[in-house]
C-alpha cells in the first residue's frame, strides 16, 4: 500500500509543494531525522549539469557552478521522482537542503561527506574510516545502479544459468526437466535473423521451387516410396530407351515399358512397345519402312552408297557358274547371268586360240579374245638366243629385239692431239687400262703457286672441258651442317704422289692440339642425368667432361682414369641431385692408387634438402697419383 506524503524538507517544483514518493522511503527518512541521525541517502555523485535520462530514486549531490534545473542550488541533495509504485507518473525533481553536520557517501568519488555549513567536505582524513566503525550508519539504502560477478549471484533462475553456460551466441531449449544450451552457429543465426521466405532461400541456396506445394498445378514433382515419380505426374508419352535382342524370346524377357523401342537383331527390324507389359508379344509393333524404302542391302553390301569396290573381292579364280549383273534393254530391267551363258550368248565373242603379241590383234581391232589367266607368248624375232660379245643390236619402233650379232674392239688407242697426247693402252678390249702418266702436259708447280691451275672435266654433252681450281671450290655447294662423318681431302706433309688422302671432320678434330685459337660458341659434352643407389664408376671422359647423377640412396662413387698422354691434364664437374625424399650421402673414391685431395683438406657434407643440388670440380694431371678437388656450389 502506497501513500501519498509531503517529504520533509523537499521544495516541490511543480507548484503543488506536493512530491510523491514510497512510503517506506520516507518513512525511513522520517525515522533517521527523528532519531536525530545526521545520515542522508547516498548520492551517485556530485553534478552541475543534471542528468539526460535519470531513474526514479536516483540522487545527486549539486556542485559549486550548477545549470540548468540545478542553477541557484548549489550543495543540495537532487533527487529525481519518476513513477512511484502504484501511483501516476510525477518526473520532477526533488530537492533536499543539507544541514549542519549532515552526512552523505558520495558513491562515485568513494568518500564519505559532511556538511561543514558551507560546502561538503570530507568527513575522514586521507588516511580513511573502516566501515565497520562507522556508528550511527543507517539500515537502509536507497537502490542504484552497479553490478556483481554472476558468482556472487544467488538463487538465480535456470534460464539465467543457461544462458551463463554459453560460450557465445546460442539457443536455449528444454530438455526433459531441464534447460540445455545449443551454441549457434553462425549460418544458424543467419537463418533465425533472415528477414522473409526468399532471404532464408537464398541463405540456403534454394530456387523459387523451394515454396512450391508438391500436388497440384504449378507445384513441383516428388518421388514416392518407391524413389520412382508418380505415373499420374508423367506425361502421356515418356522418353524411353532403346534395347537390343537377338531372339523374339529376348524382346520378351525384357525390362521394358511403353514407348520403348527393341532392335531385333536377328531380323533386322524394329519394334515399339505399344502398351505394356512388355512379355505379350502383340504389345510390340513393328516399325514398318516407308514407302520407297524397302532396299535394304546391295549385294549383300549396306549403308547410304553402295559402290563396285567396296564389295568383297573375290575369293577363287573365275568360274563358269560365276554370276554378273546385268541391264536387260529389252525387258527394262536388271538380270543376273553366269559368265558361260553370257559368253555362250555374246555374237561374234568367241574363246578362240590368242594372237601372238605384236600381231593385229594386239591393239583391238580382231573379234576374238584371249582367257584371262592365259599366258602371252612372244612372237619369233629371228634373233638367235646365246651371249653375244661386243653386240650390235637392234631395235623396232615396239621395242623389240630384231637382231644382235657379236663384234670386236681394239679398245682405246693412242689420242692424237694436244694436250692428251701420249696417252697409252696397256689393255685393248671394252676394259681397256689408260695409263696417264704419260700426259704430255706442262708442269703444274708454276700454275699451283700462281693459283692458276685447272682440273679437266667432262662436260654434260661428253666432251671434255677445264675449269679454275678456285672456281671450282667456289661453286661447289655450302654444307650447311656439316656431319662429324664428312670427309676432307688431305695430304701427307712430305708430298708424293701417294700422299694425298681424306679424314672425316670428327677425325680432324680428335686428339688435336688446338694452338693460338679462338673458341666462340662451345658447349660441352654432359652426361644425361643418372640415378644412383649404391656403387658405380664415372665413364671415361671420351665423351664428356661433366656428369650427372641423382641419388636414390646411399652411394659410392669412383673417378675414371687419368689422361695418359704426358704434360696434360683433366678437368671434371661433377653435378649431384638429390631425389624427392633427401637425406642420400656420398662417397667419392680415387682409382686404386691414387688419392682426393680436398680444398681445405676434407671433402666436407652436400646437400641433404630434397632435390637440392651440389657441384664437385676435379682435376688430375698425367704422370701423377693425386685428384685436387672443392665443392663449389651447395644448395641450402
Amino acid at each position: 500500500m502506497h501513500t501519498q506524503l509531503l517529504y520533509p524538507g523537499a521544495v516541490a517544483d511543480d507548484g503543488t509543494g506536493t512530491v510523491l514518493r514510497d512510503a517506506a522511503f520516507i518513512l525511513n527518512n522520517m525515522i533517521l531525522r527523528l532519531a536525530g541521525s545526521a545520515w542522508r541517502q547516498p548520492v551517485l555523485a556530485t553534478l552541475d549539469v543534471p542528468p539526460v535520462a535519470p531513474s526514479h530514486q536516483q540522487r545527486w549531490l549539486i556542485g559549486a557552478s550548477p545549470s540548468g534545473a540545478f542553477a541557484g542550488k548549489t550543495g543540495q541533495i537532487a533527487e529525481w521522482v519518476g513513477t512511484p509504485s502504484g501511483a501516476a507518473p510525477v518526473n520532477a525533481w526533488s530537492f533536499e537542503p543539507p544541514t549542519d553536520g549532515a552526512l552523505v557517501i558520495d558513491i562515485a568519488a568513494a568518500k564519505l561527506l559532511r556538511w561543514s555549513g558551507s560546502a561538503w567536505v570530507e568527513a575522514v582524513g586521507a588516511g580513511g574510516v573502516d566501515w565497520g566503525t562507522v556508528t550511527g550508519k543507517p539500515d537502509f539504502f536507497p537502490p542504484s545502479a552497479h553490478s556483481h560477478a554472476f558468482g556472487e549471484l544467488t538463487a538465480v533462475p535456470a534460464l539465467l544459468l543457461a544462458l551463463a553456460g554459453l560460450g557465445g551466441d546460442g539457443l536455449v531449449q528444454k530438455a526433459g526437466g531441464s534447460l540445455a544450451t545449443l551454441v549457434a552457429t553462425a549460418f544458424g543465426l543467419a537463418l533465425l535473423g533472415g528477414a522473409d521466405a526468399p532471404a532464408v532461400r537464398a541463405l540456403l541456396g534454394l530456387g523459387a521451387a523451394a515454396l512450391l506445394p508438391t500436388s497440384g498445378v504449378g507445384g513441383v514433382v516428388t518421388r514416392g516410396a518407391d524413389n520412382k515419380i508418380a505415373p499420374g505426374d508423367l506425361p502421356a508419352i515418356a522418353l524411353n530407351d532403346i534395347f537390343e535382342a537377338g531372339s523374339e524370346a529376348a524382346m520378351l524377357a525384357l525390362t521394358a515399358q511403353k514407348g520403348d523401342a527393341c532392335v531385333r537383331t536377328d531380323l533386322s527390324k524394329t519394334f515399339l512397345l505399344a502398351a505394356d507389359p512388355a512379355s505379350v508379344l502383340a504389345n510390340w509393333k513393328e516399325v514398318l519402312a516407308p514407302v520407297g524404302s524397302g532396299l535394304t542391302s546391295v549385294f549383300g553390301a549396306t549403308g547410304p552408297t553402295v559402290t563396285i569396290p567396296g564389295l568383297t573381292g573375290l575369293a577363287g579364280a573365275i568360274d563358269p557358274a560365276d554370276e554378273v549383273a546385268l541391264y536387260d534393254a529389252s525387258a527394262g530391267a536388271h538380270r543376273r547371268a553366269s559368265l558361260a551363258t553370257l559368253l555362250a550368248g555374246t555374237t561374234g565373242l568367241t574363246s578362240a586360240a590368242p594372237a601372238d603379241i605384236g600381231t593385229v590383234a594386239a591393239v583391238g581391232s580382231a573379234t576374238s579374245a584371249a582367257r584371262a589367266d592365259h599366258v602371252h607368248k612372244l612372237p619369233t624375232s629371228g634373233v638367235a638366243p646365246g651371249t653375244y660379245t661386243n653386240a650390235t643390236l637392234t631395235v623396232d619402233q615396239f621395242g623389240r629385239l630384231t637382231s644382235a650379232s657379236s663384234g670386236s674392239s681394239s679398245g682405246i688407242g693412242t689420242v692424237a692431239g694436244d694436250p692428251l697426247k701420249g696417252i697409252s693402252v696397256t689393255t685393248a678390249g671394252p676394259t681397256a687400262t689408260v695409263a696417264f702418266n704419260g700426259l704430255a702436259l706442262p708442269g703444274l708447280t708454276a700454275e699451283l703457286a700462281a693459283s692458276a691451275a685447272h682440273f679437266v672435266i667432262m662436260k654434260t654433252d661428253g666432251t671434255p672441258g677445264q675449269i679454275h681450281m678456285g672456281l671450282l671450290v667456289a661453286n661447289l655447294a655450302a654444307r650447311a651442317t656439316p656431319a662429324d662423318a664428312d670427309h676432307l681431302m688431305t695430304s701427307a706433309a712430305a708430298g708424293g704422289t701417294t700422299a694425298l688422302g681424306k679424314t672425316t671432320i670428327a677425325q680432324l678434330f680428335n686428339g688435336r692440339v688446338l694452338q693460338n685459337s679462338k673458341l666462340i660458341g662451345i658447349t660441352e659434352a654432359k652426361q644425361a642425368p643418372t640415378n644412383v643407389s649404391t656403387t658405380a664408376t664415372l665413364p671415361v671422359y671420351g665423351t664428356q667432361n661433366t656428369y650427372h647423377y641423382r641419388l636414390t640412396g646411399n652411394a659410392t662413387l669412383t673417378l675414371p682414369p687419368r689422361p695418359a698422354a704426358s704434360n696434360t691434364i683433366i678437368g671434371l664437374t661433377l653435378i649431384i641431385d638429390q631425389d624427392a625424399t633427401g637425406g642420400r650421402t656420398l662417397t667419392l673414391n680415387a682409382p686404386g692408387g691414387e688419392t682426393i685431395k680436398w680444398n681445405g683438406g676434407t671433402m666436407g657434407s652436400i646437400a641433404t634438402a630434397p632435390n637440392a643440388r651440389t657441384r664437385i670440380i676435379l682435376s688430375a694431371a698425367s704422370g701423377e697419383t693425386r685428384w685436387d678437388a672443392a665443392i663449389v656450389y651447395k644448395e641450402a
